[in-house]
């Protein structure tokens, strides 16, 4: 186990620490110091280049990390004596250092050291004496002096230096009292006078030069205000002035056929307005397809009649001029394959082949056979389908149906029309489907000219 001896150096600000004022120079650095003694079990000093990966958490064990890891390769000198920087890759903020105490964790080529190191202040640091920056909102009413901020450090417009009362006017409190709140109060006591009141258009009872009533002068005749009635509507009035009505300014209600409208609230597509009345109209919505516009009762309706009888037809009408020939179209499909003609007459013998070669005891006059039996159970289906790995299409297929009596087939026997040979398999073809779910088995002979035997 190695024995570390670490010895903390933080420096905040070097002019405060010794109580004397520093000029602001530059923002101070977001980095600490940190030294130590690396030794070995043996009590000896490591000279060796190490990794150091540092760590500052909350806690003295366990806990949560607030900075780091950061890590660097450094060689301590022959005392074992090593310097860290910490913050060259990730910045020391103020805010690692807002909460519980602080305490270093260092880890050495993947041994960590234990304890962890408690971060303290270093000398007068606790409290500096001039502060460098001023965080946004840190100043609250409670951190200034009473009687402290003049007018003179205030924005112009922004500060009321003082309230001068002017002729009947009294003020209360000039703000000395803190209060925030001054009272403007009228004290002056004399007024004017009104010697004569005028009654101009729309007014009744002036003019007036003592005492007496003025009135609104209300009706529907010339130079009169219109009233509104007890229901809020306006009385009938002359409107032949009113040219610059606009229909989309109607915002409900409808407006009545005598006024030109049409006393529908709402239109669909396809309906139809007609005169049901004197000066009404009314709505037919649209038929359905088929239907037919009918009157009944004076008005118009849809209707399902029958449709009348057919007229005659006209005469044919004289043949147009015949037309450009049109481009060929495309080929159509094929058609089905017509039924198999009779077989021809059979040709002549043709001359004997070369003799085989001599056959063995699996072989017979040079081609190869193998006896087989399959057994199935069939569906309603005219063919069969055998799986047989010793079939090639060039096989040929010799079969027996051994079968059970007519009740398995049906009403007859159904026999087999053809067998076609193809890869590792052959088609049975019969002149009917067979009965579905019944048992049936074939024995059938291969014969093959493959060069090598087929195995038995």
């Amino acid at each position: 186990m190695k024995k570390v001896f670490l010895f903390l150096f933080l420096v905040i600000m070097v002019g405060a620490a010794f109580g004397i004022a520093v000029p602001k120079l530059s923002a101070v650095p977001e980095k600490l110091s940190y030294e130590g003694r690396l030794l070995d079990s043996a009590g000896n000093p490591v000279i060796a280049a190490k990794t150091f990966d540092v760590r500052i958490y909350d806690a003295p064990t366990g806990g949560n990390a607030v900075w780091g890891p950061e890590s660097q390769t450094v060689t301590p000198n022959e005392q074992g004596v090593f310097s860290l920087i910490l913050g060259d890759s990730v910045p020391v903020t103020a805010a690692v250092f807002s909460g519980t105490p602080r305490y270093v964790e260092v880890t050495v080529a993947g041994e960590t050291i234990s304890p962890r190191t408690q971060l303290v202040s270093v000398g007068t640091a606790l409290k500096a004496a001039v502060a460098e920056s001023v965080d946004n909102g840190s100043i609250t009413n409670n951190s200034l002096a009473n009687a402290t901020i003049q007018n003179t450090k205030v924005a112009p417009g922004q500060f009321v230096k003082q309230i001068v009362a002017g002729a009947g006017i009294g003020v209360s409190d000039d703000e000395g009292g803190g209060t925030g709140i001054v009272t403007l109060t009228a004290t002056g006591t004399s007024g004017g006078t009104v010697t004569r009141v005028n009654a101009g258009t729309g007014l009744l009872g002036g003019p007036i030069t003592s005492s007496g009533t003025i009135s609104v002068d209300v009706g529907t005749g010339a130079r009169k205000i219109v009233q509104l009635d007890n229901f809020g509507r306006l009385p009938a009035v002359n409107g032949s002035n009113l040219t610059a009505l606009d229909a989309d300014n109607i915002s409900s209600g409808t407006l009545d056929e005598r006024r030109g409208g049409t006393d529908q609230s709402s239109f669909a597509r396809g309906d139809i307005l007609y005169a049901s009345g004197t000066n009404r109209l009314s709505r037919l919505s649209i038929g359905s397809s088929g239907q037919v516009l009918k009157v009944s009762g004076g008005v118009p309706t849809w209707s399902t009649g029958a449709a009348g009888p057919a007229g005659p037809q006209g005469p044919t009408g004289e043949a147009g001029p015949k037309g450009d020939k049109g481009e060929k179209g495309d080929p159509g499909p094929a058609g089905a394959d017509g039924v198999a003609g009779p077989a021809g007459p059979m040709g002549p013998t043709g001359e004997a082949g070369p003799a085989g070669t001599g056959g063995n005891a699996d072989t017979v006059g040079g081609k190869y056979f193998l006896a087989k039996t399959a057994t199935w159970m069939s569906t309603a289906s005219s063919t069969k389908t055998i799986t047989d790995s010793d079939v090639t299409t060039g096989s040929i297929i010799i079969v027996n149906l051994v079968d059970q009596p007519a009740p398995a087939w049906g009403s007859s026997y159904k026999y087999i029309s053809k067998v076609v040979p193809g890869d590792q398999a052959f088609t049975l073809t019969f002149d009917g489907n067979l009965r579905n779910n019944q048992s049936h088995t074939v024995n059938y002979i291969v014969i093959n000219s493959s060069a090598a035997p087929i195995p038995q």
